[in-house]
């Protein structure tokens, strides 16, 4: 499952979600994203806002969901679900999860997942900075760094 919207994440609900997997999933692992306080140039950011693309947001989603799927085949359930919209200091932006047999299978797939959101999805990002209003965010090339370690 993939979904961009604008509402709140209920973290509640997408982590019971997981939990309804088979007897077989031994494993649940869960990450979210929240919006910090301060930028990489330590600036004092109030709140974020993020844009899409709906239907290459959806495709790039769906595509890292299927690679998850070829390279860890005791995943048993994906849960990618990513904010769009005014997003304010604290509030959740992003939740993965995913379901296996193993441990390490979960925890490899939600790390692989997050290193290709953050490169494969396209939404645009801006802080509202203090003082300053808003401004648009460049990608970091530790991102892209992190994601081509799966490549290798």
């Amino acid at each position: 499952m993939y979904r961009i919207q604008e509402d709140h994440l209920d973290i509640n609900q997408l982590t019971q979600t997981l939990t309804e997997s088979s007897s077989e999933c031994g494993a649940i692992v869960t990450f979210v994203g929240r919006v910090r306080g301060s930028s990489e140039k330590h600036r004092s950011v109030k709140e974020i806002y993020l844009e899409s693309y709906l239907s290459m947001t959806n495709k790039a989603m769906m595509e890292i969901t299927e690679e998850v799927q070829l390279r860890w085949s005791a995943v048993e359930k994906i849960s990618i679900v990513h904010r769009i919209g005014v997003i304010g200091l604290c509030e959740p932006i992003v939740f993965v999860g995913v379901s296996s047999k193993h441990r390490k299978d979960s925890f490899e797939a939600a790390s692989f997942i997050m290193d290709q959101l953050k490169i494969s999805v396209p939404l645009w990002k801006k802080e509202n900075i203090e003082g300053q209003g808003w401004v648009w965010v460049s990608a970091k090339p530790s991102d892209k760094q992190a994601a081509l370690r799966w490549r290798l």
